[in-house]
């Protein structure tokens, strides 16, 4: 793991901070409202998600290929109260591939 990672995932809220507040957070908010079930959110960065994942999410999984930023994910915004599932990184896996109905 690379200090410049390091680095980047550490900064990285504060970087987009001003765009969270412009209408990014809104529009997280917005599009996690309707989550349900078991939620697999990939690419999970520094978990700026997390906070908007509601009571009808049953279990949520989270993925994130750098592990600072995963380790950045669970410092700053924690893990939803009473939720079930697991942070996973996928710095190990050579393939990913999804396949599903709505």
């Amino acid at each position: 793991m690379s200090l410049g990672r390091r680095i980047f995932a550490a900064t990285y809220d504060r970087m987009g901070a001003r765009t969270e507040k412009a209408g990014l957070r809104a529009h997280r908010q917005a599009v996690l409202a309707n989550s349900r079930g078991r939620v697999l959110e990939i690419g999970g960065g520094t978990g700026a998600n997390l906070p908007f994942y509601g009571e009808d999410v049953e279990a949520l999984t989270v993925t994130e290929p750098e592990t600072p930023m995963g380790t950045s994910a669970r410092r700053s915004h924690g893990w939803p109260a009473g939720r079930t599932g697991s942070m996973l990184s996928t710095s190990s896996w050579s393939t990913a591939t999804a396949t599903g109905t709505p």
